[in-house]
């Protein structure tokens, strides 16, 4: 772990379910949201859930080009985000990459958890249509901003980030990275997506992550 990171709140086994060993978990305060905050998921932000689903199994089989596809994480990765983003410390939450606004329900439901609120960015014009009619019909306009944009023209005058969920295209990464990380406050975490590799970074800090968990797709 890097010099001056604080020690990371959560450890997590594969999400697959296979036990990696001692699994660490959040404090209790935490542990209640995160034990509650999948029960009773509102059937309209569940039944979006389900068409996403469908439409991104489909997309991988029948030759989507590759930026229409909505490519988003499984179901298993929205809530390792959730249980994540709900441990995080006061401060603001952001999506970089929205797409059609799946891993934004999951993190909407970590925000009615805890009492706070995500602003999400997704600069194509076609998904950002998708993810607007995924937030009205979800219900989640109470906790998710949507900005339709460029994140990076948007990040710099960011402060207090306790929470990113890093999801864009890999081209920009590094970028998002730079103005990210200036801006978190202590004990914050980023988290990244590579593949199928979510990559979780302490911050403020630098280069080496806390934590890398895996995914089958």
């Amino acid at each position: 772990m890097p010099a001056g990171c604080s020690q990371p709140a959560l450890a997590f086994g594969r999400l697959q379910g296979h036990d990696d060993g001692p699994v660490r978990g959040p404090p209790v305060s935490h542990r209640i949201h995160r034990d509650g905050m999948f029960h009773d998921i509102p059937q309209p932000l569940l039944t979006r859930m389900r068409e996403l689903e469908q439409i991104d199994s489909r997309d991988r089989i029948d030759g989507t080009p590759r930026m229409q596809r909505l490519r988003q994480i499984p179901s298993d990765a929205g809530k390792f985000i959730a249980i994540l983003a709900a441990a995080a410390p006061a401060g603001h939450w952001i999506e970089i990459g929205t797409s059609a606004g799946y891993s934004t329900l999951w993190l909407a439901l970590a925000c009615r958890a805890v009492g706070r609120k995500l602003t999400t960015y997704e600069i194509l014009d076609e998904k950002a249509e998708l993810a607007r009619q995924t937030f009205a019909t979800a219900g989640v306009g109470d906790v998710v901003e949507f900005v339709h944009g460029d994140a990076l023209d948007r990040l710099p005058a960011s402060d207090d980030i306790a929470f990113c969920f890093l999801d864009a295209e890999k081209e920009i990464y590094d970028r998002c990275y730079e103005a990210i990380v200036p801006a978190m406050v202590p004990a914050a975490s980023s988290l990244r997506t590579t593949r199928s590799v979510i990559t979780r970074h302490c911050g403020p800090c630098s280069i080496e992550p806390c934590e890398t968990k895996e995914w089958t797709l």
